[in-house]
């Protein structure tokens, strides 16, 4: 909503239930299901002021949960978590080439349940951000973030990256920046798999990005390595109940190769795009790749569009995964293809009204992406989005 020249106010509401019947292990296994009622809501003002741009986001989020260990009982555990946050950006423009950013945001979990009597964590974080355009063939942008919390000490975290584009053709991108982050309540607190001994995740990385333009191709090749400290992943214990654990160093190297082609025929456009990446991902003690992370992934999705009508087509391969952390070639989850298609249709031109239809695992692929936890076979989404 467009308050005046200055001001613009946008408000977003959401609301999600589910009621989940999990699968089955062992045939003799309890049936179990899981039911979730979640909100969340959003208020965004943005004001210009000359050079200056202020933006405030306020919003709450409501997370609740009951597990049923048995569907025929009435027996169930239950966690309720409530989220408060405010963001501010103060963005400041010294001329076409140079602007800064300062942030300021907070955020408040506050959550109860059966193994939660009541837990509170406050969030303050504060950010610089600088970009420069040095000119037509440089640029670069670095920030500095510190983050305060009742809970952890958190390292000043930063971001350094620069553009170089000698050419149109050509463009070379690097960045390196240290990560950190906190275990999140689940990662606490879940019902009968909770760690409430775990450490934050501190993490550096770097990343060199190579992109060639070519008519309406678009080509990119890029490499990444990082570290990682208290590395924090669920691995599954006896009896098949997954728990998370902090992995004491973790060494990830890769490379991600993707092509985009995007073609306009008169008011008929299309959108094709590729990817494909290796992942070495090392506990850096055993020399052992990290369990359910692939070697190799790949995915493709092709888009047209014709005036008020979008149809979509999505490909996802997934290479095997170990699911022992002694990487026994016995016990791996088998390589899996799954794909999509839909179509949504504007039913006005103001686009105040949307339709939609997807059909999920288009070729009702057999496939698990943790040990014996199969997914859904060929399934529907219908949907009707509302724009005000």
């Amino acid at each position: 909503y467009k308050l005046n020249d200055n001001n613009v106010l946008k408000i977003y509401s959401q609301f999600y239930e589910d009621d989940r019947h999990f699968s089955l292990i062992n045939p003799t296994d309890s049936k179990s299901k899981y039911q979730n009622l979640n909100t969340r809501n959003l208020a965004d003002l943005t004001t210009f002021l000359g050079s200056f741009t202020s933006n405030i986001k306020v919003g709450f989020l409501s997370e609740k949960y009951k597990y049923f260990g048995n569907i025929s009982k009435d027996n169930f555990t239950y966690g309720h978590v409530e989220t408060l946050l405010a963001k501010y950006n103060l963005n400041y423009k010294f001329n076409a080439d140079i602007q800064t950013d300062f942030v300021a945001d907070f955020t408040q979990n506050k959550g109860n349940g059966s193994d939660i009597k009541e837990d509170k964590r406050t969030i303050s974080g504060f950010a610089i951000q600088y970009k420069h355009r040095i000119n037509s063939l440089l640029s670069y942008d670095w920030s500095i973030r510190k983050e305060i919390t009742n809970n952890y000490k958190s390292p000043i975290l930063f971001s350094v990256g620069a553009n170089f584009k000698p050419t149109d053709f050509y463009t070379l991108k690097v960045n390196v920046s240290q990560n950190f982050r906190i275990p999140t309540f689940n990662d606490l607190y879940w019902q009968g798999a909770g760690n409430v001994d775990l450490k934050p995740e501190k993490s550096i990385q770097a990343e060199i990005g190579n992109v060639f333009r070519v008519n309406n191709f678009t080509f990119s090749a890029t490499f990444f390595h990082s570290k990682i400290n208290d590395m924090i992943s669920w691995v599954p214990q006896k009896g098949g109940i997954f728990m998370p654990l902090n992995t004491n160093r973790v060494s990830i190297l890769g490379g991600e190769l993707e092509l985009n082609y995007q073609k306009k025929i008169y008011k008929h456009f299309f959108d094709f795009n590729t990817n494909y990446s290796y992942t070495k991902s090392e506990n850096e003690k055993t020399n052992k790749q990290l369990i359910f992370v692939p070697y190799h992934k790949a995915t493709a999705s092709l888009a047209y569009n014709y005036n008020r009508l979008n149809v979509f087509y999505q490909y996802l391969w997934n290479g095997e995964v170990f699911t022992q952390t002694d990487n026994n070639p016995k016990k791996v989850i088998a390589n899996y293809m799954v794909s999509n298609v839909g179509f949504s249709l504007d039913c006005d031109a103001q686009k105040k009204y949307s339709i939609g239809f997807k059909i999920l695992n288009l070729w009702n692929e057999n496939y698990e992406s943790v040990e014996n936890r199969p997914l859904p076979g060929r399934n529907y989404t219908l949907n009707l989005t509302l724009n005000f």
